[in-house]
């Protein structure tokens, strides 16, 4: 009896040093695999956000070509109506270009530099202009203006558009189209591809 008592007594010392050693074996191996997901998890999320701005990325700047603008066309014809009526009925005109007439409209106050610059023109680059007392010219200015015409022109004559077809935010038009002012404070949105 003595002898199994002393062979249970290995055994079950053995048992505990084996189940004690495979616990501290298995630890590292379970931490490791637990380790090894969570990096599987957060490169994998990390992946997608990337994936997401990259597209979001891409589509920004196919869809707003020249960046997000709020250069305002409705802005545009207010400052032109104001300067027209504090000139005779006479829009903008007489310097060498017609974005440099365009610049009397910033030179009166009634428009910043901001909204001038059109849709396809960094800002700093027109207030840099402007501030330095220049006038503004094809390069300088994204707003196409037709120089010389009065309030009493014939109102189906277009005045001014931007130079791209962009449209009220900047983005690409769906038709091609362009926001148009016509003489007498009225604006359309026009295909000029008919």
């Amino acid at each position: 009896m003595a002898y199994i008592v002393k062979t249970l007594k290995i055994r079950s010392v053995s048992h505990s040093l084996l189940t004690s050693s495979a616990r501290s074996v298995s630890t590292p191996i379970l931490d490791a695999f637990g380790m090894r997901k969570r990096f599987v998890i957060v490169a994998v999320v990390l992946g997608t956000i990337t994936i997401l701005i990259s597209g979001w990325s891409a589509y920004s700047k196919w869809k707003y070509p020249c960046g997000w603008s709020h250069c305002c066309i409705i802005l545009m014809v207010n400052a032109m109506e104001q300067y027209a009526e504090e000139h005779g009925g006479r829009y903008p005109a007489g310097e060498s270009s017609p974005e440099a007439s365009l610049s009397l409209l910033c030179r009166s106050n009634c428009l910043d530099p901001g909204t001038i610059r059109g849709m396809t023109v960094p800002e700093r680059t027109v207030r840099r202009i402007l501030e330095g007392g220049g006038l503004l010219g094809p390069d300088s200015c994204g707003w196409q203006y037709l120089d010389g015409l009065t309030q009493a022109d014939d109102p189906r004559l277009a005045l001014l558009y931007c130079k791209q077809a962009l449209g009220h935010n900047g983005q690409r038009t769906k038709d091609g189209g362009r926001q148009v002012v016509v003489c007498r404070e009225r604006w359309y949105t026009v295909d000029f591809r008919r």
